[in-house]
């Protein structure tokens, strides 16, 4: 039997993301249960008031090898079957084929979000296209995105090795063994069945500015650098490293290792090394940005990603060349692959202090005409008045920013001040700490009668407001994935004897994860509108 300790150092910070079951199902204005009330109930559609978006639900859960295309009573009316649970979200495809990324195991990166396969099922749900983008360099995580010229974007990490770390001024004592895994971004050409060709590509790694070290070619003053990365800033892990008293770390392990594997079941978290590790380590972790999200504006040929580690999101040029993403110059903008806008964090560049944060830990921003954006933000780790930074309760928000851009102009920001808006143009939260509440994973997008369509990921709660927060659907995904132990036989861990320092030796592990509502957590889902040229394929 293999052992695993629940201290090792996997990249899941100390006390970040705490139970997949929240206080509230919020149902109705009104309305509220107790987490046991809500644990309780029994799943599927709670709400279908008019006013709602006439439409289909499409998702995939996370324990699931399936993909499902709900109506408006939470019907299946289609579903695709695959060998591998997914690896983010899924996307319906004009000719009625389904885009997916796929979870694999890859024993260079040992992280949450992991994928490695990007895969095509015709309707019919024969796999046209398989592609593998996991090996010792690079691993497919998290999300992706079609393009309309047939391309799919993705997001990757890249392996750095701890000596190119501190070759590039990366801070010898946040550094170890595993090195860095900045993010790339690869526009792929699928050549099915298994072929594709790389024909863009931007990484992070070339945009970096650092001021620890004088004789390295990116030093500089990170204010004056607004537009590039400080490859030091680890907000969320020094801000753990400096809150925490010893006796608040020690409390911390046990709650670790918890919160590892409530994500783990959910098949959220890949593997971790074998053997004992002896001392608690607070995890300083290789990816420094850990790029959640990834949306494309084709007017505008804009990227935005949304950064976990660093609770912003930023704006990247698309209409570069490669060799222009890679520098300072060219595209549309002239500043090749440099950053053009950033939100959510400006102490990350200097232009602000810790009680400017707006974002925490946020997911899935997207684009809105005008432009905008459309972010859902996590509040994981945000402090409420009066009481310390936790992890373990609060309140999630949509938020919809009006972004400083100016056709011909770019985004607009004057030098050593932080990038606008000043605040949200409009948000969504619940009234009640708790009701509506996604520590990690969660989504949400805009509908075209004006209503937010949100994924309350951990829970599997997919609803509906209006503009003015009147829930008018809402559905709490019901189907059973693969149990625990059969994900962890199926992708390579079997059983294992899960150990926590004070905690003992755990032989139970089905049982103890019978608590996490672990078949209803999704990245994200997805309201496709009724004339959705992929939907024909439903009246034959």
């Amino acid at each position: 039997m293999r052992r695993l300790r629940l201290g090792s150092p996997l990249y899941i910070a100390a006390g970040a993301l705490l139970s997949l079951g929240v206080s509230g199902c919020g149902r109705t204005e009104g309305e509220h249960t107790s987490e046991k009330e809500s644990r309780e109930e029994l799943p599927g559609l709670r709400v279908n008031a008019p006013g709602a978006f006439q439409g289909y639900t499409l998702v995939a859960p996370y324990l699931s090898t399936s993909t499902f295309l709900l109506d408006m009573e939470g019907e299946v009316v289609h579903q695709w079957e695959a060998d591998e649970t997914p690896a983010g979200g899924a996307y319906l495809l004009e000719d009625g084929s389904l885009l997916r990324c796929a979870d694999t195991e890859n024993p260079r990166f040992r992280a949450h979000g992991t994928g490695g396969r990007v895969q095509l099922f015709d309707w019919e749900g024969e796999l046209i296209w398989d592609y593998l983008i996991s090996d010792d360099r690079r691993m497919q995580n998290h999300d992706f995105e079609p393009l309309p010229n047939g391309n799919v974007l993705i997001a990757a990490w890249e392996y750095r090795s701890h000596e190119e770390a501190i070759a590039s001024g990366y801070d010898p004592e946040k550094a170890d063994e595993e090195g860095l895994w900045p993010c790339v971004l690869v526009e792929l050409e699928p050549s099915p069945p298994n072929d594709a060709r790389i024909v863009w590509e931007w990484n992070a790694w070339d945009h970096l500015v650092q001021e620890l070290d004088p004789s390295k070619s990116n030093y500089g003053e990170i204010a004056a650098h607004p537009h590039r990365l400080d490859i030091n800033n680890r907000p969320h892990l020094d801000r753990m490293r400096s809150e925490r008293d010893p006796e608040s770390l020690a409390a911390m392990e046990g709650e670790r290792g918890r919160l590892e594997e409530e994500m783990r079941s959910i098949g959220y978290v890949g593997d971790t090394a074998e053997g004992e590790q002896d001392d608690f380590d607070l995890g300083l972790g290789p990816d420094f940005l850990h790029v959640n999200g990834v949306s494309y504006e084709p007017d505008l040929d804009l990227i935005v990603l949304s950064c976990w580690e660093t609770s912003e999101i930023l704006v990247i040029d698309h209409s570069t060349t490669t060799e222009e993403a890679a520098g300072s110059t060219g595209g549309a903008h002239g500043r090749g692959g440099d950053i053009l806008y950033r939100w959510g964090n400006p102490k990350n560049y200097g232009a602000g202090v810790e009680d400017d944060q707006q974002l925490f830990h946020q997911h899935d921003a997207r684009w809105l005409p005008g432009p905008r954006l459309l972010v859902f933000n996590n509040e994981a780790g945000r402090a409420d008045e009066g009481t310390p930074r936790s992890f373990g309760s609060g309140s999630s928000a949509v938020v919809e920013l009006e972004l400083p851009f100016e056709e011909g102009e770019g985004f607009s920001c004057q030098p050593g001040s932080p990038f606008g808006p000043a605040a949200p143009a409009w948000s969504h939260r619940s009234k009640t700490p708790g009701e509506f509440y996604g520590s990690f994973i969660s989504g949400a997008h805009r509908l075209p009668n004006g209503n937010t369509f949100i994924c309350e990921g951990p829970r599997g709660r997919l609803f509906e407001v209006t503009p003015d927060h009147q829930v008018v659907w809402e559905y709490v995904i019901p189907f059973e994935g693969m149990s625990v132990s059969d994900w962890w036989e199926r992708f390579g861990w079997g059983d294992m004897d899960m150990e926590s320092e004070g905690e003992g030796e755990m032989e139970d592990w089905d049982s103890m994860a019978d608590d996490f509502m672990v078949s209803q957590a999704a990245f994200r889902a997805t309201r496709i509108a009724p004339d959705h040229p992929g939907l024909r394929a439903l009246d034959r």
